[in-house]
């Protein structure tokens, strides 16, 4: 019989026979991993997987069981595949893999639910003499299973492999996770554990049958002990093992004791100490291996040396490099080993001695990186891919720490920090290092994971491997006890020493890293209060329960809305929860469907937290009422954007309405057709958005009266979602430009633009993409533009009855054009423009007799950005950009001055970088946001203080050097933020503030909660701008006090009241930049 001919076949079948020989006292699963990592590509390497599938399931071995094999059936019959024709071949090969039966386990290596195919499920055993059939698939150890991929969560493997076998863990459970919520699964959801743990046996689940089993494990821990023992039999030694077994008492779990027996325990014990020592067999094997193939040299069949040290590392590289003498003292540190599947282990040790895939390489690359939590680890690890540590170096870190080997979380806990510093020469040098290189990730873990990071690091793994390695094994880390000064500093009330059984829990129940543990902790601290069993495993499974949630709808909704957690979710016969009340509200009162409902809290988590009688209500009668909404309409607004129903409806909500009412012209049912058609435009900013526009289209479109405005609105609401700079201005200067090409002059141009967009304003509210597409189309096919753009009937929605007067019959052709630029405007008035401030004298040091003026810019940014997508409570860190346009134009001339004055305003001035084009050389500042609790509006309302203080010290220099004592200072600070404007726009009332001496004394009129306002920056804002007013400044060096001017005037105001057009455009971008810059800077920094 002809052999089949591919490569290493015949090094398979001599890897085959010798290692079946010694497998009858080792156990190890070579092949484990090689088909995964085996593609199928072409009918060759076809046949070879399926040849290692059939050696692999000769070699799997289950506990307590024998596999029974057909003894006529030798290695050489596999080659019966070549007595056939190759699409038979095939044919067969694909008809055995559909014969495959889908599995989902839960993996503890990697905390991730598994769903793989097991093609050869049932398999003959010997058990007791008697033949049996077991169902091998189990226990995921031959090379016939193929795994499909892993979920966090086992609703979502549920959901897209409804037909899978859930397959229980040897791990006892409970039937009720109210009973141990220590035994929990992580990612089970709502559901219970107990369907994938094994049920406790009766005979094992005695104190008596656990001290034996401890008393076993506490054996093994004294048997590797590096230091003398006390003589057998002696008092000393009991009490010895006493110790131990009190200790091992306290940190294992009674309920993973009862699964095990002491043989079990043993059998555990020889095979870890064989995957320890892989390399001690594998020059066993290699020796025969060799001798093998040199026998075989005279057939001419021979293998290399070479060739087989590649084939034999590829087949055993699951094992480390321990001598058997550390293999078992490394398992005497931490016993905890022998009570985990010693295939877990293999996994994890596979991971991390595996390569990096290059696409993990460069998402980790950049220590600042954000955490990918949706890479498939598992999946990836079966593929051949892992953290990329070397065989040395993963040996020399599970001899120094081995509880990288942990599968559950109280297990984590890594040796006390002297450890690493008197026996492992961790330096402090190298944990600013660490601290420094892995950021975010250490957010709330353990000082010794800290510690533990740094030693691998000093022995050669590279800070990308790390980051893989804790993104992909959630339990190389332990939540830390002490809650941080971060949170001991809210007023709300925080324990001592958090409890490690509420932080476990919650990392499993919502399958979160510390990081985001920590965060929910910062912003709800109340949460280190509550209770699991009574508290929050009830609480979060009434949430997912009624609310028909996913397990990552649940996780998404805690992150951004903590506070969630401390809600009400039992009612009783005298009060209904705070839960279902909500949920009453939304389904009843505002007819959502439970989906819509779900919709809308993805979007707006705080729903659940707003007030029925004050917030939601209210907001809703308003709707119905006032703009006329009918209640199958609310749903739409409610699912679309339910932000809305977290706005002040006095301060925010009837403004706007108001606005489009007056500017518009339109009655408050048109309106309520607007929100209808786009409810995210009562979200939009008045100031920021809606009046800019306004301003923008009347303008550009010559429109006289409100009705124009009105009408276009009407017709095509999305424009108000569009920015004018960046949307609306390039899409008109596009039709100009075609028109042009058509061969209109610039009036003609202009006149044709306005017809056009006046016809058709829906053009204005498609995409730069689309709109150049269609002129293309139209120029292409010689149609001109004004016929290519009028409105068509087709899939046209009717918004409104004043729709039916065409848009072009309001436009007066004959009316006089000015100019063909946008931004042209014949009456300014009293509006001044950012080229009117530019040229205010800046005669501050020329001993001037006319009043001074002097104009700041201020703007605020954060860093990471905070959207609904993002973990609220994360690290972030704030800048500030402050620019005196007045000293911009003036050039390098008075920029010393400047520069002095920014030194003595901020301790954290942010580097100027080198030919920056971006932002202007002088008259502007950046600096990072000094204070705690950085957010848009904190740092915003820090950057008007700033300006402030700037301007002051601009103001000491020159009372130094000129008399100001009969000069009026008119000091005006514009700010890009909506939220600093509307606090700081009434001036009589912050020089009233300001003129208290401490802030307790203050009442703070404000509208709104007094948390909102931010007093411990709004105060010493205040302050300095009284001090400034009443010549109450004092030259501290020479104790003496100063006059900045006769009457100093200051007013804060909106950057959207000046003159919009695109120099400010561009202006205000550059600021906000420059603001996001310092911020970055800022968060690298610390």
């Amino acid at each position: 019989m002809s052999k089949i001919q591919y490569p290493g076949q015949h090094q398979l079948i001599v890897v085959a026979t010798l290692w079946f020989s010694l497998l009858s006292y080792f156990y190890i699963p070579c092949v484990h991993h090689v088909a995964d990592a085996f593609t199928i590509h072409d009918r060759g390497r076809r046949r070879q997987y399926h040849t290692i599938q059939k050696i692999a399931i000769l070699y799997a071995r289950a506990d307590n069981y024998e596999i029974i094999y057909d003894e006529k059936t030798t290695i050489t019959e596999f080659d019966k595949y070549e007595d056939f024709p190759q699409q038979e071949q095939d044919e067969e090969l694909d008809e055995e893999l559909q014969l495959s039966r889908t599995f989902i386990r839960f993996s503890r290596a990697f905390q991730r639910h598994v769903v793989y195919n097991c093609t050869n499920h049932k398999q003959q055993i010997k058990q007791q003499g008697k033949p049996q059939q077991i169902d091998l698939s189990a226990y995921h150890d031959c090379q016939c299973d193929q795994t499909l991929e892993s979920f966090l969560f086992v609703d979502e493997a549920i959901s897209k492999y409804p037909n899978a076998t859930l397959i229980k863990l040897v791990d006892i459970g409970v039937e009720n996770d109210n009973d141990d919520y220590d035994t929990i699964l992580a990612g089970m959801g709502t559901l219970p554990s107990h369907r994938m743990l094994s049920k406790p046996n009766a005979e094992c689940a005695t104190e008596e049958f656990r001290l034996k089993v401890l008393s076993y494990l506490a054996s093994i821990a004294l048997s590797g002990q590096q230091t003398p023992l006390p003589p057998p039999g002696s008092s000393q030694l009991k009490e010895t093992r006493d110790a131990v077994m009190h200790q091992l008492g306290n940190e294992v779990p009674h309920r993973r004791l009862y699964c095990h027996t002491p043989e079990s325990i043993h059998r555990n014990y020889d095979r870890l100490v064989d995957i320890l020592t892989r390399a001690r067999v594998r020059r066993v094997v290699r020796k025969e291996m060799v001798g093998v193939s040199h026998a075989s040299d005279d057939e001419g069949r021979g293998t290399s040396v070479d060739d087989v040290d590649s084939l034999l590392m590829q087949l055993t590289k699951t094992g480390l490099c321990f001598t058997e003498g550390g293999a078992r003292a490394v398992i005497a540190e931490f016993p905890q080993v022998c009570l985990y599947d010693v295939r877990e282990v293999e996994d994890r040790i596979r991971f991390m001695t595996l390569p990096v895939h290059e696409q993990i390489r460069k998402d980790h690359t950049q220590p600042r990186a954000s955490v990918k939590k949706n890479v498939d680890y598992y999946t990836m690890m079966r593929k051949g891919y892992g953290a990329g540590l070397t065989i040395e170096q993963a040996t020399q870190a599970i001899r120094a720490v081995p509880q990288l080997l942990s599968m559950y979380h109280e297990d984590s806990k890594k040796p006390s920090m002297l450890y690493f510093y008197n026996e492992l020469g961790v330096s402090h040098q190298l944990l600013e290092l660490t601290r420094l290189e892995l950021g975010s990730r250490l957010s709330g873990c353990d000082s010794s994971d800290v510690y533990a990071f740094a030693y691998l690091n000093s022995i050669g793994v590279d800070w990308v491997n790390i980051r893989i390695l804790i993104d992909a094994i959630p339990l190389v880390t332990f939540c830390d006890k002490e809650p941080g000064w971060e949170v001991l500093e809210k007023s709300s009330p925080v324990r001592s020493e958090l409890h490690v059984g509420m932080l476990n829990f919650l990392r499993k129940r919502l399958q979160i890293d510390t990081s985001d543990l920590h965060a929910m902790i910062k912003v709800h601290s109340r949460i280190t209060s509550y209770k699991v069993a009574s508290n929050l495993l009830p609480t979060l499974n009434a949430i997912q329960d009624r609310l028909f949630l996913s397990s990552r709808d649940l996780q998404r909704i805690v992150l951004r809305m903590p506070s969630i957690t401390g809600m009400s979710v039992e009612s009783t016969n005298d009060k209904i929860s705070a839960l279902d009340a909500r949920i009453d509200f939304f389904t009843k009162e505002a007819n959502l469907s439970y989906d819509d409902l779900k919709q809308a809290l993805l979007k707006q988590p705080s729903l659940l937290q707003y007030s029925i009688d004050s917030t939601l209500r209210p907001k809703l009668h308003y709707l119905l009422q006032e703009l006329h909404i009918d209640k199958l309409s609310i749903r739409r607004i409610i699912r679309i954007s339910p932000a809305i129903f977290g706005l002040s409806l006095k301060q925010n909500i009837m403004p706007k309405i108001a606005a489009m009412r007056e500017e518009c012209n339109l009655s408050n049912e048109d309106i309520g057709i607007i929100v209808v058609t786009v409810p995210s435009i009562l979200s939009l900013s008045l100031k920021k958005k809606i009046e800019p526009c306004f301003q923008f289209l009347r303008r550009n479109l010559q429109l006289t009266n409100p009705s124009e405005l009105g009408s276009i609105i009407l017709a095509s609401p999305r424009i108000l979602m569009h920015g004018v700079d960046t949307s609306l201005a390039p899409k008109l200067q596009m039709i100009l430009n075609a028109l042009e090409c058509e061969g209109s002059s610039d009036k003609m141009s202009m006149s044709e633009m306005i017809s056009i967009v006046k016809g058709n304003p829906s053009i204005l509210a498609t995409s730069i993409a689309i709109l150049q597409a269609r002129i293309d189309k139209y120029i292409g096919n010689d149609m001109p533009l004004k016929e290519g753009f009028k409105p068509k009937s087709v899939g046209r929605k009717k918004i409104s009855p004043r729709q039916e007067l065409p848009m072009h019959q309001l436009v007066d052709e004959g009316s006089p054009l000015q100019k063909k630029t946008l931004d042209s405007e014949t009456n300014l008035g009293k509006v001044l423009s950012l080229q009117d401030v530019r040229k205010l004298p800046f005669s501050l040091y020329d001993s001037p007799n006319d009043p001074i003026s002097i104009v700041a810019f201020a703007a605020g940014r954060i860093f990471p950005h905070d959207d609904i997508n993002t973990v609220r409570g994360r690290r972030r860190s704030g800048g500030i950009a402050i620019q005196i346009p007045q000293i911009t134009e003036a050039g390098e001339g008075f920029n010393a001055r400047f520069q002095d004055a920014t030194r003595l305003s901020f301790g954290m001035i942010m580097p100027r970088k080198e030919n920056s084009k971006l932002i202007p050389q002088y008259g502007l500042v950046q600096a990072g946001f000094p204070f705690l609790r950085p957010s848009r509006a904190r740092c915003d309302l820090y950057a008007c203080h700033g300006a402030l203080k700037v301007v002051l010290q601009l103001l000491k220099q020159a009372a130094e050097e000129t008399d100001l004592r009969h000069i009026d200072v008119n000091i005006i600070i514009y700010t890009h933020s909506t939220y600093a404007w509307n606090l700081l726009k009434d001036s009589e009332s912050l020089l009233d503030w300001g003129s208290a001496s401490i802030m307790e004394d203050v009442n703070f009129d404000i509208p709104g909660p007094l948390s909102l306002a931010n007093t411990d920056l709004l105060f010493p804002l205040t302050k300095t701008m009284h001090r400034m007013t009443n010549n109450a400044v004092i030259n501290r060096s020479r104790n003496k006090r100063l006059c900045i001017g006769k009457n100093v005037n200051i007013s804060f105001q909106y950057i959207g009241d000046l003159f919009y057009d695109e120099e400010i455009a561009k202006a205000t971008r550059v600021l906000e930049n420059a603001a996001k810059e310092a911020a970055i800077w800022q968060y690298e920094r610390l």
